[in-house]
């Protein structure tokens, strides 16, 4: 789902963005139960302030993200015992950022 609103007091324009990757299918573990990875959810948003008459803009970028990205199965060696499957992924991380984009060329 994405929104966007151009018309915001201060000139201000803003971007909104939702995705949800929902519970998927991994493989079976040891004992042949399913395994599931863990669902991901992220809102993604960007507010941007145009300074068109001095060829620039400022903003803020924001990811807001809850999950684990990379998920797949492995087998981990456990001594004296066969290899136990486990559900592996790096976590992902929200942030916010600052940007400044400056326009080269003929300004209005």
């Amino acid at each position: 789902m994405l929104a966007t609103v151009d018309k915001l007091p201060f000139h201000l324009v803003a971007r909104g963005e939702y995705e949800e990757v929902g519970r998927k299918p991994l493989g079976p573990d040891d004992a042949g139960n399913p395994l599931d990875s863990v669902p991901v959810r992220e809102f993604r948003g960007a507010l941007q302030r145009p300074f068109g008459s001095r060829g620039f803009d400022l903003g803020l970028n924001f990811l807001i993200v809850s999950g684990y990205g990379g998920q797949t199965l492995e087998s981990l060696p456990v001594e004296g015992n066969p290899p136990a499957t486990v559900v592996t992924g790096f976590p992902l991380k929200s942030y916010v950022t600052a940007s400044f984009s400056y326009h080269f060329g003929r300004r209005q």
